[in-house]
């Protein structure tokens, strides 16, 4: 990073003079940084159904907002600009826009859409602002790092570290898988910072980036372990071919720490977890150990079913070339199952698949475009001899891997990740558009607007039902009759909502308006 009389080193990677940096585009980056240090670490400890995505995305979207109207007051302002927003980009959110609007649940779609809303207004509005980028990650990393340590001390047995939780370990993200696809994003720039001149960062990237790989692999996330080992796949290759000729060999003290280190974080992973955990997505006794997760790839029923879902989504793509709707996997999906998976107690809401997911929902132009706006700026920036896209690539690798098996695409956090990883990319690559930034910017101000009442009163709408689920626990009809009432009143609400309410219906004995319900 370059410091000299007021200038720095931004996004894009041109040098450009603090001073010059307006008061719209502070209030952007304050923004911008705020939700980059803040989402990941969002939880509610007690109350709520949805207690870890929904106050994220509502911080998310609500940061979001102010980036959009700091950068559309000032493209009004301004009497020409850049839109550094790649088409293919601004094509699949208008598309998702479209499909949102075939949403049979309006709760599971508005949380895919405005989850990749709010993410691309923070990222590319940190870009369009000038944002130091070293500064953008060295706020990445520290949270990274803290979140890692949590999940660590978590899996130690450390009380303090015993959050709320779906799925152990999961520091504060909620569920074990998501924050690994989150710390898989976040570990490329731990590396980065590592190598930096300043000795402090330095040490941020040397500290964090042991902590992370050691979360990573107590998480026995088998998507993550293979999101980071093609990430190391990519930057050694561009190490050998590309960044390292005509540079110096790595001195040996400093590879002999290294691989110390690592040493160290593979003997403490072998270690077994200590927390207890009785919830449904628990882990199992073939993961219990690196060597017994390492041996599901190839065990009898280790693919947990994802293979037959994976076959039936691809007929229903078949099916239907353009898209069922945003949100419409889980509605779709019983009529290709045919028995497969489907049972009394486990229906699928999404084929832990991203890309198969979004070719479903989205149609095969969506899967086009996303995949055209994921490793179209990866490959230019593998072909640069600068650091930091390079990180940026290796991090939207390790996110997209994890995705072929997961679903980070819903989850704010390594969805944040993602398209930062996109947006550093990108930048310095965008050239003038057709498209000006105002209505680039007055287009995500409003759906930003849009999703931010919507992940409010979606939030409102999940504390009500998860007191109804109480309430239906305890069999006090009354009280589960009227949270599930008031969860449906605010809304989008969870569609099992309207099965509580039903519940409640029925029980009192009002069989009609249970049978009516939603009609």
């Amino acid at each position: 990073m370059l410091y000299s009389a007021g200038v720095h080193t931004d996004l894009t990677g041109d040098v450009t003079n603090l001073s010059s940096r307006t008061f719209h585009d502070r209030v952007a980056v304050a923004a911008g940084l705020t939700a980059i240090g803040i989402v990941p670490l969002a939880l509610l400890p007690e109350s709520g159904y949805h207690f870890a995505n929904l106050p994220k995305l509502v911080i998310l979207l609500t940061s979001a907002a102010v980036v959009a109207i700091s950068l559309f007051v000032r493209a009004l302002t301004a009497p020409e600009g850049i839109n550094p927003i790649p088409l293919p980009l601004l094509m699949l959110v208008f598309l998702s826009v479209l499909q949102w609007s075939r949403a049979l649940s309006p709760l599971e779609a508005s949380i895919l859409l405005f989850c990749m809303v709010g993410s691309v207004t923070i990222s590319f509005g940190l870009t369009t602002a000038g944002q130091d980028r070293d500064q953008v990650v060295r706020v990445v990393v520290v949270v990274a790092g803290v979140v890692s340590l949590i999940g660590v001390l978590e899996t130690l047995g450390v009380s303090a570290a015993q959050l709320r939780s779906a799925g152990r370990p999961s520091a504060t993200i909620g569920f074990r898988n998501t924050a690994a696809a989150y710390a898989a994003g976040c570990l490329p720039f731990a590396v980065y910072l590592a190598t930096r001149r300043s000795a402090l960062d330095r040490l941020s990237g040397a500290i964090s980036a042991p902590i992370i790989i050691l979360f990573i692999l107590y998480t026995r996330s088998r998507g993550a372990w293979v999101g980071i080992s093609l990430a190391a796949i990519v930057a050694a290759g561009w190490w050998l071919f590309v960044g390292g000729r005509g540079r110096k060999a790595l001195p040996g003290r400093s590879v002999a720490i290294t691989a110390a280190v690592l040493g160290a974080v593979t003997l403490l992973a072998t270690m077994q977890p200590s927390f207890e955990d009785t919830t449904v997505s628990r882990l199992d006794e073939k993961k219990q150990s690196i060597e017994s997760t390492v041996s599901s790839f190839t065990t009898l029923g280790g693919d947990r079913d994802r293979l037959a879902i994976w076959k039936h989504t691809v007929e229903m793509i078949s099916a239907y070339p353009i898209g069922v709707g945003l949100g419409n996997w889980s509605a779709f999906y019983p009529a290709y199952d045919r028995g497969g998976v489907l049972h009394l107690n486990s229906s699928p809401r999404r084929p832990h698949n991203d890309f198969l997911w979004i070719a479903a929902e989205l149609g095969i132009a969506g899967l086009g475009l996303f995949l055209v706006i994921l490793f179209g700026p990866v490959y230019r920036a593998v072909r640069t001899t600068e650091a930091l896209p390079v990180a940026a690539g290796c991090a939207v690798v390790a996110v997209a891997a994890h995705a072929f098996f997961s679903f980070p695409r819903e989850q704010s956090a390594p969805s944040l990740v993602l398209w930062l990883s996109v947006a550093i990319c990108c930048a310095g690559t965008s050239e003038r558009r057709s498209i000006h930034p105002t209505v680039v910017w007055g287009g995500l101000l409003i759906l930003c607007l849009l999703g931010s009442v919507y992940a409010w009163r979606a939030q409102i709408s999940d504390l009500h039902f998860a007191k109804g689920l109480i309430a239906q626990e305890r069999k006090t009809l009354v009280k589960q009759e009227a949270e599930a009432q008031s969860s449906l009143d605010y809304g989008p609400a969870d569609h099992r909502a309207f099965l509580l309410m039903g519940d409640a219906l029925k029980e009192r004995g009002a069989f009609r308006e249970a049978v009516d319900l939603g009609w």
